[in-house]
């Protein structure tokens, strides 16, 4: 176990998350679902983690799963509930950041 590939993630508070064969999967969806596709990682039986295809370390998480061997679910037809909310969750964290849209300087003076 010690020669395990693992992978690292820092979470939004600075700790780490380490990512092996044991807790780490990639998740792929079909068609308009593949929206919902992401990496989970289950740090403990309380708290995991889903990096999701719209965030920066998707792609290498995906990469390193792949490359690793690590547990695929791959062309699912639609996500769970848990996913689903997990994703709107992550987009209203980031859109609660926006004060306006479009910003006010993109709108020209009458």
């Amino acid at each position: 176990m010690e020669n395990e590939p693992r992978i690292n993630f820092t979470i939004e508070d600075g700790s780490n998350v380490e990512g092996t064969r044991y807790n780490t999967s990639l998740w792929s969806f079909m068609g308009k679902a593949a929206l919902y596709n992401h990496v989970y990682v289950a740090a403990d039986d309380e708290f995991a983690i889903y990096v999701f295809q719209c965030m920066p370390e998707f792609a290498t998480a995906a990469r390193f799963a792949l490359d690793n061997d690590f547990p695929l679910h791959m062309h699912i037809p639609e996500p769970s509930e848990e996913d689903v909310q997990a994703y709107e969750n992550y987009i209203q964290s980031n859109l609660k950041d926006l004060n306006s849209f479009p910003p006010k300087e993109w709108i020209p003076d009458e």
